[in-house]
């Protein structure tokens, strides 16, 4: 097949999902439906009505169908503007782990005809989503050395090389501002050498205009000192005239 449907499954985010009732900060009623990949979750009853949705459009049982994303937030999402956000357990790290736990321990194919074909988890680092952070990163970013998921006594081993790794490159930070220098200086110097060659093609114009309009003068003079001999000559032949006369 050309093309795959794909879905994106956010239970995070469902403004649909309210505060435990009588209570101001507790979520455990929406927690067991949105943070589980089980039975009547909301995952999983949300593939099955998905793939009944892409059956009614392409007509074909067995289009092919993706989870193109599907994650939770820890700590809490800027952008979670639901009664959740008053919730801490709902962007805790426990609910954080145990739904991707869950997800890897998702038997999609339980779904039957309704499983989709690949499911992809989001995401392996946290993100911003046009300038807003978003916490749903397995690590914090891409230089992390400890994953948020991790035994309270852990301890990395890529914690001591990160250490002699920056000690061992002092002179990385002063490369980079070397380089700015020599890229400020460069343009610099560009600016400088555009303007004086537009200063000197500037002078070359008005020096080809003087040398014009005095060239223009002399010949004006010498056309009038022509017209004087011309008037000239008719009065010496008149005299002539006159004597032979």
């Amino acid at each position: 097949q050309r093309f795959a449907f794909s879905f994106n499954f956010y239970p995070y985010f469902d403004p649909s999902y309210k505060l435990d009732s009588g209570t101001t900060d507790q979520c455990t009623q929406a927690l067991t439906s949105a943070a589980g990949f089980t039975g009547s979750c909301q995952v999983p009853a949300s593939v099955a009505l998905a793939r009944g949705k892409i059956r009614q459009v392409s007509g074909n049982a067995n289009s092919l169908f993706w989870v193109g994303e599907t994650g939770w937030s820890s700590p809490k999402a800027h952008s979670l503007g639901t009664q959740m956000q008053w919730c801490p357990e709902w962007s805790s790290t426990d609910v954080f782990e145990k739904y991707y736990r869950d997800f890897l321990d998702w038997d999609i194919d339980a779904g039957g005809a309704s499983a989709p074909d690949h499911v992809f988890y989001f995401d392996v680092r946290d993100s911003f989503q046009y300038g807003v952070a978003e916490k749903f990163g397995l690590i914090e970013t891409c230089m992390s050395a400890k994953c948020k998921i991790r035994s309270a006594n852990y301890t990395s081993p890529y914690n001591d090389m990160f250490t002699q790794e920056a000690q061992s490159m002092p002179w990385y930070k002063w490369a980079w501002l070397g380089l700015g220098c020599v890229v400020l200086a460069a343009l610099l110097l560009t600016c400088v050498v555009v303007r004086v060659r537009k200063g000197r093609e500037l002078r070359s114009l008005q020096l080809g205009s003087s040398s014009g309009g005095a060239a223009s003068g002399a010949g004006g003079g010498k056309k009038w000192g022509g017209g004087g001999g011309g008037a000239a000559a008719p009065a010496a032949a008149s005299a002539e005239a006159d004597e032979l006369t």
